[in-house]
């Protein structure tokens, strides 16, 4: 009969060492000590949890867990993650607002012109023109002020660019007031309610007003600002993306900070097209993708710094 290999328990009654050999099936011997039973059981590679409990000692002290190191590049793909989330939401943001900005569409645009003592002025005269390629295309569209100084142009003013020439009288010459506007489904400047004052000196009254972040043009171009706006944040996501899978190999921390960048550039795309002036949810979400893209960058900076030469001999002393 082959004999097992000694091991040591622990009596559960006194808590002296007891040695005995392994069996193969729940077994019981007496402590030599306090003649107390002491159980033995097949060895188990994970013991229960009631087995610790009722009989301590009865199996071998297990290795402490080894709490888990910290990585820099599971940070920086964590990270990298939200920037590729919000730039590709921010894609379908500035998609909508790009159907929104063609959509044929008339607007009803009222205001109020004041006189240059403040009080509203009664009988200006407000001429409506359309931009074209950046050019005022008269529409033969006017109106009169009435007595409280408000004028309306109802359900005839179309989308795009508007420019509002208001006059004290229909004879010349006479100050006015050059109010440049946008209407869109999606974009609004300002072209309902319009208050139009005349200065109190007559030289000073010849003004342009632009209620717009994107000057004069017409909504073509608009359509064009938007739709790179919306390119620009796709490019960036795609960077993101591309860097947080790369990053997941210690070797690569350099794309951690190609990825980071990734979501700054989205925010300085919005801000050279001029978009999120426009859109102040599209910029705020940018601006935010753009935060946490510089920590990624930065932590991805720290990494390579860190980061030992590899594949180079140690350098041999001089013997």
């Amino acid at each position: 009969m082959a004999t097992t290999s000694p091991t040591t328990v622990r009596c559960p009654r006194c808590g002296t060492p007891v040695a005995a050999h392994a069996a193969s099936s729940t077994g019981w011997i007496t402590c030599a000590h306090c003649g107390g039973p002491v159980p033995l059981v097949p060895a188990r590679t994970v013991p229960p949890r009631y087995t610790w409990e009722v009989h301590p000692g009865l199996y071998p002290e297990q290795p402490p867990l080894r709490p888990p190191r910290f990585r820099w590049r599971r940070l920086i793909v964590a990270v990298l993650i939200p920037v590729v989330l919000m730039g590709f939401a921010l894609v379908g943001m500035t998609g909508y607002y790009d159907y929104g900005l063609v959509q044929p569409a008339t607007f009803s645009v009222s205001g109020t012109v004041l006189g240059s003592n403040g009080a509203p002025l009664a009988g200006a005269h407000v001429v409506l023109d359309e931009v074209v390629n950046g050019e005022a295309v008269p529409t033969s569209t006017s109106t009169t002020t009435l007595l409280n100084g408000t004028f309306r142009f109802a359900r005839d003013v179309p989308t795009g660019y508007l420019v509002f020439n208001v006059t004290e009288g229909t004879r010349a010459p006479s100050p006015w007031i050059l109010v440049v506007s946008y209407v869109s489904p999606a974009y609004n400047a300002g072209s309902s309610g319009i208050v139009v004052s005349f200065a109190h000196s007559v030289s000073g009254s010849n003004q342009t007003i632009t209620l717009s972040p994107y000057g004069l043009t017409d909504i073509a171009y608009v359509s064009d600002y938007v739709g790179s706006a919306g390119a620009i944040a796709a490019i960036g996501a795609l960077i993101a993306l591309a860097g947080a899978i790369a990053v997941r190999r210690a070797d690569r921390p350099a794309m951690g900070i190609v990825g980071g960048a990734g979501g700054l550039g989205i925010f300085a795309g919005f801000l050279a097209t001029g978009t999120g002036f426009a859109f102040p949810l599209l910029l705020l979400v940018s601006a935010v993708a753009a935060a946490i893209g510089a920590f990624a960058f930065s932590v991805a900076w720290i990494e390579l710094i860190q980061v030992r030469e590899r594949g180079r001999p140690p350098a041999q002393r001089a013997g």
